[in-house]
């Protein structure tokens, strides 16, 4: 499909018949066209301002996505580190230097409960019972669901203190007159379990840790 604009012309037939004075001039339509110059510098502006859109929206948009990955979730995170000395032999009468605890490794401060079960019976038979350090830990439902619950707010990338400090072998049975014999003694597993719940308030006391773990 043409394209027409109009340009001033002068009236020829007028100036033919020798009368230019009477020459009028007139609008007549003109083909209106570009030069191959003018066609590529169009062009070129035409992929410029697309280009530009282009980085200018993309700018944009990486920028938002960026701005939404910054948010991230608080985690309570533990993990059960220990000092531990294993003997070069089991027998009666020895004891073992063991001290576990719980470190906050997450981004949010947390309460701490902790249980420490014997692999069998035969286990907790021949070693005394353990001495759990009461300052720190409340052993009050600990023949309900076996754990002992940390008193204090753990801080994040604090520790508790240790449950206990270590494992002794009994050198009597439990009538405190027969004595433990290494033939009575089995290999056994002491197994650790820790859990933690964030803090549920910004200025906790020191009974928040059984609220926080529903045992009010």
């Amino acid at each position: 499909m043409e394209e027409y604009t109009y340009k001033k012309d002068t009236d020829l037939e007028a100036v033919v018949a020798g009368s230019p004075s009477k020459a009028k001039k007139r609008w007549v339509p003109a083909k209106m066209g570009f030069s191959s110059k003018q066609l590529v510098i169009a062009v070129l502006m035409a992929v410029l301002i697309a280009v530009s859109t282009y980085y200018v929206t993309h700018a944009y948009l990486t920028w938002v996505n960026d701005r939404n990955n910054s948010f991230t979730v608080g985690q309570t995170v533990i993990e059960i580190i220990e000092t531990y000395e294993p003997p070069e032999k089991l027998e009666p009468g020895i004891t073992i230097k063991k001290a576990p605890k719980a470190k906050n490794t997450g981004n949010l401060d947390c309460y701490i409960r902790m249980r420490a079960d014997f692999s069998s019976n035969i286990a907790r038979e021949f070693c005394e019972d353990l001495v759990i350090d009461l300052v720190n830990w409340d052993d009050s439902r600990v023949n309900i669901d076996g754990y002992y619950y940390y008193k204090h707010l753990v801080p994040v990338g604090g520790e508790t203190a240790p449950l206990f400090s270590e494992i002794v072998i009994r050198e009597f049975r439990s009538d405190n007159v027969t004595p433990v014999t290494v033939s009575d003694l089995t290999s056994f597993d002491l197994s650790l379990y820790a859990e933690a719940k964030q803090q549920v308030d910004e200025n906790p006391n020191p009974a928040d840790y059984w609220f926080v773990w529903g045992l009010s």
